[in-house]
């Protein structure tokens, strides 16, 4: 019975010693020289690779750096440097201040009116002032009480005038009196009448002073 096993040839080398020539048949076989198609996809995934790996890298300092830069930035801004000043150590007070919202009341006061009314012209003191008695506090518009004043006085002068008439005409019917060219009644009457005007005067001059 004949088998077709392919029996491994033995060869001597140059040094005398033996080799396998089978086995450097079967590796010189694997080891052909690639075509240059497969080269070129060689090279082209190496060169990606190398790209990739660059762009990786720039993309991590860049984002590191920013990183950095912010974080520097905000501690900055949290940490200000505070300014050094000398000066002299000595006791003393600290004042307080407080800050709110409130409301000042005073303690004492006192509501202002006018002895008349009338429209006001001009206030002479401001809230808070102290002021003593003769003090000028306002000013009212004086046309309306002078006009009032004016009338007042014009009525007097015109009552009067009636009333030194009358003391005339008095004078007169007490000398017809004595001669008894009048009659008493006559004379009572002018009598009266002076009296009355008298009286009028003296009302026009309490509303002159009034007004």
């Amino acid at each position: 019975m004949t088998t077709n096993q392919e029996q491994p040839a033995a060869r001597v080398s140059s040094n005398g010693q033996l080799g396998d020539a089978g086995r450097r048949v079967e590796m010189n076989r694997g080891a052909e020289p690639k075509s240059p198609l497969q080269m070129k996809l060689v090279g082209t995934a190496a060169l990606l690779a190398l790209a990739i790996l660059a762009g990786w890298t720039v993309y991590h300092r860049l984002h590191s750096n920013s990183t950095t830069s912010v974080a520097s930035a905000g501690a900055r801004g949290q940490t200000l440097p505070v300014p050094v000043v000398a000066g002299v150590v000595a006791t003393r007070d600290v004042p307080i201040y407080l800050d709110g919202l409130g409301t000042v009341q005073a303690f004492n006061t006192v509501t202002v009116h006018t002895r008349v009314d009338g429209q006001l012209m001009k206030v002479a003191f401001t809230e808070g002032q102290d002021v003593k008695t003769g003090d000028v506090l306002a000013q009212l518009d004086p046309a309306p009480y002078q006009a009032a004043l004016d009338q007042a006085v014009a009525k007097k002068a015109q009552d009067a005038a009636q009333l030194a008439n009358a003391r005339v005409d008095l004078h007169r019917y007490a000398d017809l009196l004595k001669t008894d060219s009048i009659t008493q009644q006559i004379y009572d009457t002018q009598k009266a009448l002076v009296s009355q005007f008298e009286a009028t005067v003296n009302a026009d001059q309490a509303a002159a002073e009034s007004a």
